[in-house]
């Protein structure tokens, strides 16, 4: 799965193709376009119409299942990239604008930079030891549970303050 934004959109539509296009290609490419993108994407990414690729242009599937379907998940700096992590996706970055901002990813061996489809599909066939699958990093465990020991903290403070 593709995690489009629109700063760059244009780039990583036009890379989620080129792939698509490759003879003996194992997977199905969806494109998750950003919200932003909904309504203006045929326009500005007319490549991805009629492309062997399942373009989500609205919300009518959720992140979430996209994530659970999937076994990849491709980005630049989407804050979904950390989400996706979370389902234990193989996760990969292009190497666009913006991809400096996941420099802790992949220093953590959590995602792998990628420039061209060839070295992608390079790292694909490899199966990676090093990277990461475990997001405790990022993600605590029993959210609800933390969620109401923490409004119960700044409940506690906030009677504290005020006497």
């Amino acid at each position: 799965v593709f995690i489009s934004q629109g700063t760059v959109g244009k780039a990583m539509s036009k890379f989620a193709v080129e792939l698509s296009k490759q003879h003996h290609f194992a997977f199905k490419v969806i494109y998750k376009l950003h919200p932003g993108e909904y309504a203006r994407w045929r326009k500005e990414y007319p490549w991805l119409v009629g492309a062997d690729i399942r373009v989500i242009e609205d919300d009518s599937m959720p992140l979430y299942q996209l994530f659970a379907e999937s076994r990849i998940q491709i980005g630049v700096n989407s804050t979904a990239i950390y989400e996706g992590l979370s389902f234990g996706l193989r996760t990969f970055v292009l190497n666009l604008p913006g991809v400096e901002y996941m420099n802790d990813l992949v220093k953590g061996h959590y995602a792998t930079i990628v420039g061209s489809v060839d070295e992608l599909k390079e790292y694909l066939k490899r199966q990676d030891s090093t990277l990461q699958t475990s997001t405790d990093r990022f993600f605590r465990r029993d959210a609800l549970k933390n969620f109401h020991e923490a409004l119960r903290e700044i409940i506690v403070a906030s009677r504290a303050k005020k006497r």
